[in-house]
């Protein structure tokens, strides 16, 4: 209803689209981020949903290309260029492992969210990595790590894994 009467609302649209997502339709999540990105084509909340959006549908080419829009969205044109080498070198993996390791030195000399150094070690298939900074997410409550552990499909290769099943239990979130 929100969005009906404020269709324009970016807070709203993101809402209405991160259950999408979150529920496995995917390619509804994709027309409402690509919706949004046509009248606000710098949201940067919506290229990150939009590139994992692709990531679960295995489009990793377009998950790839939001990716870089949304660190070209917030101006750190070090991680979008981390992304660009990467990939030249490795293929898409190589350019997630490379954002995420740029990211991981980063915090080492300044505050960042450990959730989306999680994200992208996930995308780039580095599980262990992806469960280290869940931890960390933990230790610096990162406001976004209950819903990457409570039903973010982007997770779904950590879930059966004893480390995350035990970050579930110690958040007293549902396993």
């Amino acid at each position: 209803r929100a969005l009906q009467l404020d269709p324009l609302n970016e807070i709203v649209q993101l809402a209405h689209g991160a259950p999408l997502l979150f529920a496995g339709r995917y390619d509804e999540a994709i027309v409402q981020w690509r919706k949004m990105l046509r009248t606000s084509p710098q949201n940067p909340g919506a290229h990150w949903l939009l590139s994992e959006s692709f990531f679960c549908k295995a489009m990793y080419e377009e998950s790839l290309a939001e990716m870089k829009a949304y660190y070209s969205s917030i101006g750190d044109r070090e991680v979008e260029e981390a992304l660009t080498q990467g990939y030249a070198q490795s293929g898409y993996r190589g350019a997630m492992r490379r954002a995420a390791d740029m990211l991981a030195a980063r915090a080492r000399t300044t505050y960042v969210l450990p959730g989306d150094v999680a994200m992208l070690y996930v995308m780039a298939g580095e599980k262990a990595q992806a469960l280290e900074w869940l931890e960390k997410a933990l230790e610096v409550r990162d406001p976004g790590l209950p819903s990457m552990l409570n039903g973010d499909p982007t997770f779904e290769t950590l879930r059966s894994d004893p480390r995350f099943q035990a970050l579930l239990r110690r958040m007293n979130l549902p396993q």
